[in-house]
């Protein structure tokens, strides 16, 4: 019985290391936002591609769902050839980089994960205004990809 309770800990210990891995984690809470905008605008300005803005949390199941579904293999191809993808964490309380957010519309007021798609000049041509991604859990990667495919791509080409 006490083997079976120590076996029993000992993988509920190691689900939550994994669970709180880094790996699972795609917004730097500590990050300078700012910062990071004006250099990855200057990037896409420079190569003239499109920025994603991915505002987003760490505690947020779907925001982690959608940073593991843009690395899929094909959404991953897809993303690379024609956008430069910017995660920016808005923390807890939504609050974090909210003037970042209200720069582009405050598409967070409607749940993240939410994106805002610039051009590389800077002018914003997307946001996910209605919280379209909110519930990303239940999005499986081909329903992604269909969903970026009508979404973006008209804009990006």
């Amino acid at each position: 019985m006490f083997y079976r309770k120590l076996i029993i800990f000992f993988l509920l210990y190691l689900v939550s290391l994994y669970a709180s891995s880094d790996a699972h984690m795609p917004y730097d809470e500590s990050a300078d936002a700012k910062k990071n905008l004006s250099h990855t605008l200057n990037l896409a300005k420079k190569k003239e591609v499109f920025l994603l803005l991915e505002f987003g949390a760490n505690y947020c199941p779907d925001c982690r769902q959608l940073a593991k579904l843009f690395k899929t293999e094909k959404i991953n191809a897809w993303l690379n050839k024609r956008v430069i993808i910017l995660p920016i964490d808005v923390g807890m309380d939504h609050e974090g980089n909210k003037d970042i957010a209200e720069l582009y519309g405050n598409p967070v007021k409607s749940g993240i994960p939410s994106l805002v798609l610039l051009n590389p000049t800077g002018k914003k041509v997307f946001s996910t205004s209605k919280g379209e991604l909110a519930r990303a859990r239940d999005i499986e990667a081909e329903d992604l990809f269909e969903w970026l495919e009508i979404n973006l791509e008209p804009l990006i080409n």
